[in-house]
């Protein structure tokens, strides 16, 4: 740090360039669609990409799954060392996938089977499969489609997940998690001249409102202050349909 304290403005533009250059060369459209994809099939949570995911829905403004708290107050540690606010979640419980003879741990615990939620949600949980945990959830809560369609969104996760196979789910949901990384990228000034994310996996009947999310952005780009522009984020259509 005292090194870069002292490099100078021109040198510190360079260094822009040539980070910028770099990113360019490396974050491609495959990038996002194929090689982000394959490195979330992991079971490690402290993997790259899978914190990565972590920190795009921090960025974002997620809130943790069956919850109305903000994720980036669950991820504090607790200061007394007492139980953590929020916890990892197996989507399909280990002894669920245990019983459906999915055995080995690595399939078990890969990121994309892994959700924060509060810790009473939880214990709640249990070992039920998601087919029958979600419904009880959602009744239990007050989810109607809108709130849980945007509640989806927020964490990857496909609309009907919960009935989906596993290995199908796995899949789908890491299309997703590359997806929500790079809103938070975007967000936070990547890919300025791209043209827009529209997620095509969202609620039936929300094109013309991601029509008009793309015509705001085009604009947007084309305006002297595009840098300061607010980037749309995947669960703007759900705010849409619960305000209509």
């Amino acid at each position: 740090m005292s090194k870069t304290s002292r490099v100078s403005a021109l040198e510190a533009d360079r260094l822009v360039h040539a980070l910028d250059e770099a990113l360019g060369q490396m974050v491609t459209g495959d990038y996002w669609g194929h090689s982000l994809v394959a490195t979330l099939a992991t079971q490690k949570a402290r993997a790259p990409a899978a914190l990565a995911f972590r920190a795009a829905q921090v960025v974002l403004g997620t809130r943790a799954l069956f919850s109305d708290q903000l994720l980036r107050d669950l991820l504090d540690p607790p200061g007394s060392g007492g139980r953590a606010a929020g916890e990892a979640h197996h989507l399909f419980p280990v002894a669920w996938l245990h019983a459906h003879e999915i055995k080995d741990r690595r399939r078990q615990s890969q990121v994309a089977n892994l959700a924060d939620v509060g810790w009473h949600e939880n214990s709640v949980i249990g070992g039920q499969s998601p087919a029958k945990y979600v419904p009880r959830l959602r009744e239990r809560l007050g989810l109607d489609d809108s709130k849980w369609g945007r509640m989806c969104a927020e964490h990857a996760l496909p609309v009907g997940w919960e009935s989906m196979e596993y290995d199908q789910f796995l899949s789908e949901r890491r299309k997703r998690m590359a997806d929500i990384i790079r809103v938070g990228f975007r967000k936070l000034g990547g890919e300025a001249d791209a043209p827009p994310v529209t997620p095509p996996w969202f609620l039936p009947g929300a094109e013309l409102v991601w029509n008009r999310i793309v015509e705001t952005e085009r604009a947007l780009r084309g305006s002297p202050k595009r840098h300061e522009r607010p980037l749309r984020v995947p669960f703007e259509c759900a705010r849409w349909e619960r305000n209509r």
